[in-house]
């Protein structure tokens, strides 16, 4: 495992179109890990490939201490909002409150090539 730099602000990929993923690859189940322990090492909650330099239409996040490896993740569902603090680790040490749904539900394929529904 590794970890990867992260790409800050101003960088042009931050800013690319992703590419989704037509197929779960040892490459990509690879670049999953590392972007767990680039998050970790970050103490972040939630990465996206574009963050550690890749076009790849992926991101991994952490809900309430379980991993989740999202391939081609898509908003299923969103109801209510909230505010509450936030904070991107492309956008280093500034927080500010955000609106957000109270609830979402995002469709994704995981490591074994299925979809699955995450709820946060």
């Amino acid at each position: 495992m590794a970890v990867l730099p992260i790409h800050v602000l101003g960088a042009s990929v931050l800013r690319q179109e992703t590419t989704p993923v037509t197929k779960v690859t040892p490459e990509l189940l690879k670049l999953a890990d590392d972007m767990f322990d680039t998050m970790h090492a970050a103490s972040g909650v939630g990465l996206a490939a574009p963050q550690v330099g890749r076009t790849e239409r992926l991101a991994v996040v952490e809900v309430e201490g379980e991993r989740h490896v999202l391939f081609n993740p898509e908003i299923v569902l969103e109801e209510g909002s909230i505010k509450w603090e936030e904070g991107c680790l492309s956008i280093p040490e500034i927080y500010g409150d955000v609106m957000r749904a109270a609830r979402v539900i995002v469709r994704a394929t995981g490591r074994d090539g299925k979809l699955f529904d995450v709820e946060g």
